[in-house]
């Protein structure tokens, strides 16, 4: 870390509005403090339950590189190249985003994290959880977590 604060901003997203709500955020707080942003998705590792043939393996394998370089293509498409200041994209696989995403942050030395959290029902909270409080609970940094839109 810097001297100075939120120098190095993850911005974590999965393309939902409230992700790109984070974005935006992100940009806006990483450009008035003169920051580096590092913008993050992580695709899902698929995990097959049953053992699979090997026509089968291929077909997985093969979804699964469509799948990351669809999310690339999603990632580079948010920021444009003029964006000031420069977002680093950076595409991760893990069967636990929130994980994927915590350990990102640990090695880029990131001083804040910036999620957009979804509105979800108060029992789908309390059995499923999210991302974004997995990450607010675990993080050794702050965390900016942005509401879903419907809950402003």
């Amino acid at each position: 870390m810097t001297g100075k604060p939120y120098a190095n901003i993850v911005v974590g997203t999965d393309f939902s509005p409230t992700a790109w709500e984070a974005l935006r955020s992100g940009l806006a707080l990483a450009r008035s403090l003169g920051s580096t942003l590092h913008l993050v998705h992580v695709d899902p590792k698929l995990k097959p339950t049953l053992p699979l043939s090997p026509d089968n393996r291929r077909t997985v394998q093969e979804l699964q590189r469509r799948q990351r370089r669809e999310s690339r293509e999603r990632l580079a498409g948010l920021v444009p190249k003029s964006a000031t200041p420069p977002v680093r994209t950076r595409l991760l696989v893990g069967s636990d985003p929130s994980a994927a995403l915590l350990k990102y942050v640990e090695r880029s030395g990131a001083d804040l994290l910036v999620l957009g959290r979804r509105g979800r029902s108060p029992l789908g909270e309390m059995l499923i959880g999210s991302t974004a409080d997995r990450c607010l609970r675990r993080a050794r940094i702050a965390v900016l977590l942005i509401p879903a839109l419907d809950r402003r």
